[in-house]
């Protein structure tokens, strides 16, 4: 194989300083304008100005920031680095969403920058400038520059570490070593601020450096100090919050789990029986936890709960598991990206930036040339550039223990750009010395590494159907249900067996009125995830819609089974059981929502109808009395029945005064009252 102390002696020969310096320079000044034409042309996108789930989440929090709240009352939710950045700019810029991406967009062209230099340290001049240049071109990363999530930060500050440790294990002194491994230290503190598992990377730095002694233990500690300093105030914080040890977040186990459990598919970022949404997967998941463990949980104890989980999982169930990381190693691989979110990637970007087009890398050019470089390194001398490898390796399987979804993987981009551009200019460079043999064998290995990237799975239908049912929950956010409904059934056309697809057919079918296809929707949903309890939830409201209380009980009971944390599936059941007859159990059932959520209008209301049914109008009475007490958001007719039946129970009760004063109240509320069991 080819093993030149210099790898690429005859381009690096014609690439002289000069020359490089000319090259990288027009590279980074193209990937900003492409970087900040594809920002301006996702402003067509639905979700530019009104993102969700993560990107929600990260923008509310962010404002927050902006407004003073450095730090939450609680547990960290998440690594707080992204929060922080998007506040800072919050506070400069304004709270509007232009400003974030084209910084990340500056922070796209770093990336470039810091490829180049890593290239250009590592592998040679040559491979550095071919690393800017694919990663110039890379549509992943200018895509995910335009999402306001946390991964152009994380990725910029993972080569920046790596970058770090390039200088302290090349240091010329003892003094320039240790100040390089305390900085390589703080960048992946910073770095693990904005994704945890950067730390895993730094482990695998140290154990590397220290067995090929590239490093002294005392410069591995004075690391990991740097590191554990920079953490330590959020550690202190989150003890202080709650009872248990929580270095960063409280985000592992729940990870973990999704990544590690019996429906898991590599792809979707949703834990088995929990609701869509960062906030209620975490409300469910914990809920989940102390119902198992029997006590209340602190956030470090429901992290450990589902990490013990996760594991027991892949031990109980080897076979399963071994078939889950297999699959998960063919998406690695695979020239696809998939998006579990709002952000599907390709789809998005073909449909609102036409400048994707010309924007040719992707995971499957990376992964056929990086077969070959990763070969070449492994053979050439100068263990310093094996440092590429362990960072990749170690990144790529934190991201295995979890998720293989575009977001996840896209980290790992500008290190396979490198490594591609070190296969790419071995290609070349032995074609230049007639080294045949060797261009032959690297030859053979780049095209192993395209067929592997192309055999690996890619449902591309459902990447598409995933993209439509996005756009069209859009267009019904938006007000227009009827083309949102269109989009949502072209996507049921092309995967018929997508539940949340499905789901949201049957939402969208039911606010257009279209009640028996709604029905049918939730009811495919549910039988392709029994366990989605919004579809049940979805089902169980049609059901009463259509006057079937004795169908909608069922699905009811199964919502109700699985998260019973909630009030709305007590909510359910109850107006099922009040329109089959059952008010006492009814009674019941709305007291339990009322338990679980003090302020919910409906059951309050809810409850009143059926103690009314009861004779028990003295107990309706305060039932009333809560529901207009708390009626903010409650549909329009529903208000003014309550107000109806409070004045009419009041003056059944000789309390006129309070009656007059009820009625004037709710003189502006219209008529037409409803009942519990069918509205």
């Amino acid at each position: 194989m080819y093993t030149s102390p210099t790898i690429h002696p005859r381009l690096d020969a014609w690439l002289t300083p000069a020359r490089s310096r000319v090259a990288l320079g027009v590279v980074l000044a193209v990937a900003a304008i492409l970087r900040v034409v594809f920002v301006l042309q996702m402003r067509a996108s639905p979700y530019f100005d009104d993102p969700q789930l993560d990107a929600r989440f990260f923008v509310e929090w962010g404002r927050r920031v902006a407004a003073g709240e450095l730090v939450p009352e609680g547990v960290f939710p998440r690594a707080p680095a992204y929060a922080w950045f998007l506040g800072a700019i919050f506070r400069v810029f304004g709270d509007g969403l232009l400003a974030p991406r084209l910084v990340q967009a500056a922070l796209g062209v770093a990336t470039v920058a810091l490829a180049a230099w890593l290239g250009r340290t590592l592998v040679s001049r040559s491979a550095g400038l071919c690393a800017a240049i694919l990663a110039a071109f890379a549509w992943p990363l200018a895509y995910y520059e335009t999402e306001l999530v946390r991964e152009s930060l994380a990725l910029v500050l993972l080569l920046a570490a790596t970058a770090m440790t390039v200088r302290a294990v090349r240091g010329a002194s003892v003094g320039a070593r240790v100040g390089a491994w305390v900085g390589a230290g703080l960048v992946f503190g910073i770095a693990a601020l904005a994704r945890p598992q950067v730390l895993a990377v730094l482990a695998a730095v140290l154990v590397w450096a220290l067995a090929t002694r590239r490093a002294r233990w005392q410069h591995a500690a004075l690391a990991a100090l740097s590191a554990c300093a920079l953490l330590a105030p959020l550690a202190v914080h989150n003890a202080r919050a709650a009872t248990g040890f929580v270095l960063v977040s409280a985000e592992s186990g729940q990870a973990l789990w999704i990544g590690n459990n019996p429906a898991a598919d590599g792809v979707r970022a949703t834990a088995p029986g929990t609701r869509a949404g960062f906030e209620e997967q975490m409300e469910d998941a914990r809920a989940a936890a102390e119902r198992a463990e029997g006590r209340p949980l602190s956030p470090a104890e429901v992290s450990r709960h589902y990490s013990r989980r996760a594991l027991r999982w892949i031990v109980e169930h080897p076979l399963d598991a071994l078939r889950l990381y297999g699959r998960k190693l063919a998406l690695l691989a695979s020239r696809a990206e998939f998006g579990a979110n709002p952000e599907e990637p390709r789809f998005f970007a073909e449909r609102f930036a036409p400048i994707v087009h010309v924007l040719p890398v992707g995971f499957g050019l990376l992964f056929a040339l990086l077969v070959p470089g990763i070969v070449v390194l492994s053979h050439a001398r100068g263990e310093h550039r094996l440092l590429l490898l362990v960072v990749a390796g170690a990144y790529a399987a934190t991201v295995l223990l979890v998720v293989v979804s575009a977001r996840h993987r896209v980290p790992l981009v500008p290190l396979a750009a490198i490594l591609a551009a070190t296969g790419g200019a071995s290609l070349l460079e032995t074609a230049l010395a007639r080294a045949w043999g060797t261009f032959a064998r690297l030859g053979v290995l780049a095209l192993f590494g395209a067929a592997v990237t192309w055999i690996a799975p890619w449902p591309e239908d459902a990447s598409r159907a995933n993209g439509l049912l996005w756009l069209g929950t859009a267009e019904v956010r938006g007000g227009d249900a009827s083309a949102g409904l269109r989009l949502l059934d072209e996507a049921a056309a092309l995967r018929p067996d997508f539940a949340d697809v499905q789901r949201a057919r049957g939402a969208t079918l039911a606010r257009l009125g279209r009640l028996d296809e709604a029905r049918d929707a939730f009811a495919a949903a549910v039988r392709v995830a029994p366990d989605d309890v919004d579809a049940l939830d979805g089902l169980a409201e049609t059901e009463l819609r259509l006057d079937r209380p004795a169908a909608a009980l069922p699905a009811a009971e199964r919502s109700l089974a699985l998260l019973p944390q909630r009030a709305r599936p007590w909510i359910l059941r109850g107006r099922a059981r009040y329109g089959a007859g059952d008010a006492a159990g009814a009674v019941d059932d709305f007291r339990a929502a009322l338990e679980r959520d003090a302020a919910s209008f409906t059951a309050a209301y809810s409850l009143g109808a059926a103690l009314v049914v009861l004779g028990r109008e003295a107990e309706a009475i305060d039932a009333f009395w809560r529901a207009v007490s708390n009626e903010s958001g409650a549909n329009a007719k529903y208000q003014r029945a309550a107000h109806d039946e409070l004045v009419r129970l009041l003056r059944a009760a000789g309390r006129e005064a309070e009656a007059r004063d009820w009625a004037r109240r709710g003189v502006d509320l219209p008529a037409e009252p409803p009942s519990p069991g069918k509205d």
